[in-house]
């Protein structure tokens, strides 16, 4: 990443880059924070939190940049929930903005996090703050308390944000019996794409 990185934040579509747009979907290129994450949790080495710590910081912030009061418009999408069984333009899968915002709230989250682990206590406050700000536009946005379903009521669409830690806790088992339900309407099948089988298996 680091060599692939724009000195704006972003990266592109495949590191090193040889194919795909810049930036990158913003739901792919969360490698960039997700990466050293996962190195310092198996390894426990905080070293490699450390030396990616300001290009870690600069991916977060670019997102952050360019979204609209949290959400991060579809514009920036090129993939979604890709080769989704359901709500697909041709094998992207939708919707583009409700990802986007899911996945720039996990990184901000885990950016937070990481500034916690390196007892960067400022910056662990400051984008804990932002990464709350995005949960409440994400809920604002993109859920129905009413119904309890997030965007278009897709396997995807409740997987991902019970995934990340999105549903507020008092609709937490609405939104799980909404997912359950679904998978059965569906036949019990997995309708998700590459976003949302992670979600849903986990």
């Amino acid at each position: 990443h680091d060599d692939a990185q724009s000195e704006h934040g972003y990266v592109g579509d495949t590191v090193p880059y040889g194919y795909g747009t810049i930036p990158a979907d913003p739901n792919w290129s969360i490698t960039r924070v997700t990466i050293p994450w996962y190195l310092y949790r198996h390894y426990g080495d905080r070293a490699v939190l450390e030396r990616h710590y300001e290009a870690m910081r600069r991916y977060v912030d670019y997102w952050q940049g360019v979204s609209d009061d949290g959400i991060v418009p579809s514009e920036y999408a090129n993939y979604g929930d890709w080769l989704t069984f359901e709500n697909a333009d041709g094998r992207r899968g939708l919707p583009f903005e409700l990802f986007n915002t899911a996945f720039q709230y996990r990184t901000t989250d885990l950016f937070a996090r990481i500034a916690a682990v390196l007892s960067r206590e400022a910056d662990a406050a400051r984008y804990d703050d932002r990464a709350a700000h995005v949960r409440d536009r994400f809920n604002e946005v993109f859920f129905d308390p009413d119904s309890a379903t997030y965007g278009p009521g897709t396997q995807s669409s409740y997987a991902v944000p019970l995934f990340f830690g999105l549903v507020p806790d008092e609709h937490e088992d609405t939104v799980v019996s909404g997912l359950v339900e679904k998978v059965r309407r569906d036949g019990r099948k997995l309708k998700t794409g590459f976003l949302g089988s992670r979600a849903l298996l986990h």
